[in-house]
């Protein structure tokens, strides 16, 4: 596979909505987890029937959205959703370890 580097010169505009986008994207990502950790450890205690899933976590999240980010898109959701998911099927499989929360870097 060949791989392609392609730079991009953003205007301070959109370097201002992608900090904004990465923030959420990492909000998201954190708060998801902290739920799928909850839903799992009720599920193991035998307090919740079902297991966590995906869907579920990300119908709280959208239910939950703080104001400030309510016009942010829907579709950074779901890929965070999809992601967090895939991470839990790795540990489950025993191919990775427990996903651990994002952090801000600089």
């Amino acid at each position: 596979m060949i791989g392609q580097k392609i730079r991009i010169y953003p205007t301070n505009k959109q370097k201002e909505q992608l900090e904004k986008m990465f923030e959420f994207s990492r909000h998201a990502y954190n708060a998801m987890l902290k739920e799928w950790k909850q839903e799992y450890s009720n599920y193991k205690a035998g307090i919740s029937k079902s297991c966590p899933s995906g869907r579920k976590i990300r119908d709280w999240y959208k239910q939950h959205k703080e104001d400030c980010y309510k016009y942010m898109s829907n579709m950074i959701i779901e890929t965070v959703s999809e992601h967090l998911e895939d991470a839990y099927k790795r540990l489950f499989n025993k191919t990775a370890r427990y996903p651990q929360e994002k952090k801000r870097k600089f």
